[in-house]
């Protein structure tokens, strides 16, 4: 398998989002039959291997024939628009379970890995692509139900908003956006960095964290260097 990039691999794509068209019945249902479809389960993503792996990518019609329980996001609002890259146009959805998506990666002769140990393996796009659909997936899971009235919500906007079915809330939905820090802490040519014990060999991550309510970027550099 390829050796990783040292660059921001969930950040580096640079697909068109096509937010314009995220309400645009008549685009979307002429682009879903020519359009590739990524799949994701939990935090599982399929991957073909080669130098370097790719992102396991289907057509609709593909779809359909491997998994025949799969099809019906594609007749519904669990198929999200991810946008235009290299010229394709890309959704996304979530499998059923890991099993579904690993049967699906198993018939294209892929495998099935956490996304964040073949992120940095992956071509820049693809691993982008799999962020915005694995973020989407993550945040449409825990936002089944409305916040100010309990109500279930439904996906909107191509899977980028949810609306409260409440006649009298109507309340809108979008995905969260947690503002963190990140930074090296250094000392002449050493620096401190820190691991999970489920990491691949190797694998070392500098220091970062969530702001808490009314924190401030250093103090919240400061206490996450301070966790550590």
């Amino acid at each position: 398998m390829a050796r990783p990039r040292f660059s921001n691999v969930f950040g580096g794509g640079r697909h068109d989002r096509l937010e314009e068209r995220r309400e645009d019945a008549a685009f979307l249902a002429a682009a879903l039959p020519h359009a590739r479809v990524l799949l994701v389960a939990g935090e599982q993503v399929a991957v073909v291997e080669g130098a370097p792996p790719r992102a396991l990518h289907l057509a609709t019609s593909e779809l359909a024939a491997l998994a025949p329980g799969l099809a019906a996001p594609l007749e519904s609002a669990r198929l999200w628009l991810l946008g235009e890259h290299e010229g394709s146009v890309f959704f996304g959805a979530e499998a059923p379970d890991a099993a579904a998506l690993a049967a699906v990666a198993a018939a294209r002769g892929a495998t099935v890995a956490p996304l964040k140990t073949v992120a940095a393996l992956l071509p820049e796009g693809e691993a982008a692509l799999l962020a915005h659909l694995r973020g989407l997936a993550a945040w449409h899971a825990s936002s089944r139900y409305c916040g100010t009235c309990g109500a279930p919500t439904a996906a909107t906007h191509a899977g980028h908003q949810r609306r409260c079915t409440a006649s009298g809330c109507g309340a809108v939905l979008f995905p969260r956006t947690d503002v963190a820090v990140i930074a090296i802490v250094s000392r002449g040519d050493r620096a401190l960095l820190v691991r999970q014990p489920g990491w691949r060999p190797q694998h070392f991550a500098t220091i970062a964290g969530f702001l808490e309510p009314g924190e401030g970027l250093e103090g919240c550099l400061a206490r996450e260097v301070r966790e550590e």
